[in-house]
């Protein structure tokens, strides 16, 4: 049976129903502050109880001495007290208790303190798939209200506030997991975007969007809207209850090519951090300063983990240049990717060139190792623009080696896939 609809929000804005979603907004007109609890293991317990450093203890509210973070944690977290309950015990307001517990969570050493519990979790845990119950700060509460009450057909304003939830929920771990975002950039503050499509992106600084796709608890699958199959660099599922008083991160899907990606397809959230490393850009104007990031190596010290890869140099066409009297030195580097989970391995190696032009000149090279004369036949070498669409591409075919050529401009983004039947590496690069 539906309930009935009420309206939510100041007089002077439109009237808005939202139906099935009163019990979400009756439950944050009777106070938003509750749905702050977040639901732990016994390891994060006794983290809690140990306070390591006394960073939790050392935490107090200047309004009131006797109020720190590690006693509302306690209360909260561990005797599922509500702020209610603490406030009549303790003599604080509400309001005062929910604005010095969310500042808490959000400070840096806080959030230092639980990554560094998190990470020594996953180390004893390596076996287990973390499922990631976090808080979701009143501030995106109000958000995702706000952005809901600005579309008028009820189903599509719940959508929007789910989404904005999401995207919340992700970015308040990538801060404590000091990721860099931009929260700003994302597409649920774009009310006519919002109207016409179902997004629920987050940028993450330097490497690309991510897509927050919520789903209810029950659910089988996460749901891929068409417009967002493409143009992302994962999809995270967020679990949210009609309650709100749980919000999990339950994994994450580096495709998104279907309409549904079962829950069971999802890797563990613990992962994704592990792949937005691998997405980073190589900084290739860095090179030039002889600062170069790890797995890049010279081609004599590759050569000295590989003896085999100098026979693939002895072409006159791909030694190595040595500096000359001209100013423009080459500067190369190579790593080894293996393809097919391991099956196959080749070389990849970058040269920059500068110019007297702003441009600089690069080129992608791909060698055979482990003694092979020749590249796998099926092998595909892509160079991507910044939209991921192919500006070269070729195709193995037996042959000795691969080589493209290009130019760009420092600030300028590419990328070099190798792909190798279903198998795929993407190295990303920013000149």
């Amino acid at each position: 049976q539906e309930t009935t609809p009420k309206v939510i929000g100041r007089k002077d804005l439109p009237t808005v129903y939202y139906g099935d979603m009163e019990p979400v907004f009756n439950q944050m007109e009777k106070q938003q502050v509750q749905h702050e609890s977040c639901q732990v293991g016994a390891d994060l317990i006794d983290m809690i109880l140990e306070d390591p450093g006394n960073v939790f203890e050392n935490e107090v509210s200047k309004k009131h001495p006797n109020v720190n973070f590690k006693v509302l944690l306690i209360k909260r977290v561990i005797e599922d007290a509500s702020l209610q309950q603490i406030s009549e015990e303790l003599g604080v307001s509400i309001s005062s208790l929910s604005s010095f517990y969310q500042r808490s969570l959000e400070n840096e050493n806080t959030c230092r303190t639980f990554k560094t519990q998190k990470q020594r979790w996953i180390m004893n845990n390596t076996e287990v798939d973390l499922v990631l119950t976090i808080p979701i700060a009143p501030a995106a509460y109000r958000s995702a209200q706000t952005l809901a009450q600005q579309q008028s057909d009820r189903g599509k304003a719940k959508q929007v506030y789910l989404n904005a939830l999401a995207v919340h929920a992700v970015d308040l771990y990538f801060q404590c997991m000091e990721i860099d975002t931009d929260l700003a950039a994302s597409n649920i503050w774009n009310p006519a975007i919002q109207k016409f499509m179902d997004i629920a992106d987050l940028d993450v600084k330097g490497i690309g969007k991510l897509e927050c796709r919520w789903v209810s608890p029950g659910e089988e699958g996460v749901s891929i809207p068409a417009e967002v199959r493409s143009d992302r660099i994962g999809y995270v599922a967020v679990e949210i209850g009609q309650s709100l008083e749980e919000v999990k991160l339950l994994g994450f899907v580096k495709n998104g090519d279907r309409e549904k990606v079962p829950l069971s397809d999802l890797e563990s959230i613990d992962n994704l951090l592990e792949y937005l490393d691998e997405l980073k850009p190589v900084n290739l104007s860095q090179w030039l300063h002889n600062i170069v990031g790890s797995g890049w190596h010279t081609a004599q010290t590759l050569f000295e983990s590989k003896p085999e890869l100098q026979f693939a140099f002895r072409s006159p066409q791909v030694v190595e240049k040595s500096a000359s009297a001209d100013v423009h030195v080459p500067v190369k580097r190579g790593k080894l990717l293996n393809l097919e989970w391991g099956k196959e391995q080749v070389a990849l190696f970058v040269e920059l060139m500068t110019t007297d032009e702003p441009d600089i000149d690069i080129s992608v090279e791909v060698y055979p190792t482990n003694g092979q004369t020749n590249l796998p036949n099926d092998l595909q070498l892509m160079v991507l623009d910044d939209e991921g669409e192919p500006l070269m591409q070729a195709r193995a075919n037996k042959t000795e080696n691969l080589l493209f050529e290009l130019s760009g401009e420092p600030g300028e983004h590419f990328s070099v896939k190798l792909a190798l039947g279903d198998f795929s590496v993407t190295e990303n690069f920013l000149i």
